[in-house]
């Protein structure tokens, strides 16, 4: 089938002629939009013409009972549209309203949504939605939003699968890639405004802040948190129940077990990896091709270098700096303000003092 609803002259207006009226009672009465989206069944408003969405050959499973122009089952006979153009093979479900918005290439949107001033082209979005200005899908590059979804004023989302119950903030940029590149994100996400996400592959319950950036080729579980201004570059998989603070940069490479914690202002190289459960607090340093193990902890303000080592269960004291190569054994302490020289061996169960003692630990 063939055509769309669009943009009409008003020289053929007449052709609405009860429809217009309709609308223009509405208007008069109720002073408003909202009372000009809850008329029921379709509603086409001056300057909108239906056109001819019937099959070109018959077809006894054409029904169209309210004379729209298209096919009941793909665009319900309560649905609401204000202007705008719907394609003739998108559907649009009972109780949902279109409001000056394009849809288009085999869109869908699901019962109880409503759709203002955006465009959605190859776009499935579940059911009591709700569509504000926002830009979702292109024709190589689908979207699809669960249910309970709310995109506000400015978003993108391209070459994505999002779960239901998402919040996505003002000028939020959801872009995915074709392939292996399509992101699949899971349900209750919260999405900071001016957020520029590409991870590949997102758990449950995460809570993404206000200008984040989070590159192609990335992987997070359940419960993921990273606060604001903070960006992870290309590259890296971590696991559930991982939180980031703000204003933290992390870039390509980064592999983080399950529960890591690692607080504000911290910046770690190149491909470094934290096992499970080890905590990176405030303006920590840590350079490229680093070891961390689980169950460690490294304080404030300290500085670890590259391709440096570190066991599970080790303490690094606040502004302590370890050298390029160190290695620190299981359950050993460098306290605080202590400088490990480059190529250090630190046995496990020893502490390194500051005056460079190494020592049992008791």
């Amino acid at each position: 089938m063939n055509g769309s609803i669009e943009n009409h002259t008003h020289e053929s207006s007449s052709r609405q002629k009860v429809s217009s009226n309709r609308l223009a009672h509405c208007c008069l009465k109720h002073h408003g939009l909202a009372a000009l989206i809850a008329v029921s069944p379709l509603l086409l408003a001056p300057g909108i013409v239906a056109a001819n969405c019937a099959p070109d050959e018959p077809d006894s499973g054409y029904v169209d009972s309210d004379g729209d122009g298209f096919d009941d089952s793909l665009v319900a006979t309560d649905a609401v549209i204000v202007g705008g153009s719907l394609s003739c093979d998108s559907r649009v479900a009972s109780g949902s309203k279109l409001v000056k918005s394009t849809v288009a290439d085999v869109s869908s949107v699901g019962a109880g949504s409503t759709v203002v001033q955006s465009s959605l082209n190859r776009v499935f979005l579940g059911a009591n939605s709700h569509v504000d200005r926002a830009t979702l899908g292109a024709p190589e590059a689908e979207a699809i939003l669960g249910e309970g979804s709310v995109v506000l004023p400015g978003a993108r989302v391209f070459a994505a699968s999002i779960g239901k119950n998402a919040r996505l903030h003002r000028n939020a940029n959801v872009n995915g890639g074709l392939g292996i590149d399509f992101m699949r994100l899971g349900d209750n996400l919260t999405l900071g405004q001016k957020a520029r996400i590409s991870i590949r592959k997102l758990g449950d319950d995460a809570t993404i802040g206000a200008r984040v950036e989070i590159g192609e080729s990335t992987q997070a579980g359940d419960r993921f948190k990273i606060g604001n201004d903070s960006r992870w570059d290309d590259g890296g998989v971590i696991g559930d129940n991982v939180t980031i603070g703000n204003k933290v940069r992390i870039n390509g490479g980064f592999n983080a077990g399950d529960g890591v914690v690692i607080d504000n202002a911290v910046t770690v190289d190149f491909v470094v990896s934290v096992g499970n459960y080890t905590t990176i607090e405030r303006a920590v340093s840590i350079g490229g091709y680093t070891d961390i193990g689980s169950n460690s902890l490294i304080m404030n303000n300290a500085s670890i270098g590259s391709q440096v080592t570190i066991a599970d269960r080790v303490l690094i004291g606040r502004q302590a700096s370890i050298g390029e190569g160190a290695n620190i054994g299981e359950g050993s302490i460098v306290d605080l303000g202590a400088a490990v020289p480059a190529g250090t061996e630190i046995p496990a169960g020893h502490i390194f003092t500051s005056d460079g003692t190494v020592s049992p630990l008791p």
